[in-house]
């Protein structure tokens, strides 16, 4: 993965920047998640359903958002 990552940076020269916008792009959703798992639950009465619910909502705007990506300079 992290081939594909080094071949679609815009900048070589730049690479240390634009690795650390792709780290933080694929480590904030793994932390934001669990603080705010408690609070769909206690909306959603505890209810797992809601939170997978949810969770797919997520994913599903998130292929809709790299479908507005162009192409890879």
């Amino acid at each position: 993965m992290i081939t594909r990552t080094l071949t679609a940076l815009p900048d070589h020269d730049n690479a240390a920047k634009d690795l650390g916008v792709f780290n933080i792009a694929a480590a904030l959703p793994v932390s934001i998640a669990p603080a705010i798992a408690p609070v769909i639950l206690a909306m959603g009465a505890g209810s797992y359903g809601v939170l997978y619910a949810v969770a797919g909502l997520c994913a599903i705007i998130g292929a809709f958002a790299v479908l507005l990506v162009k192409r890879v300079r």
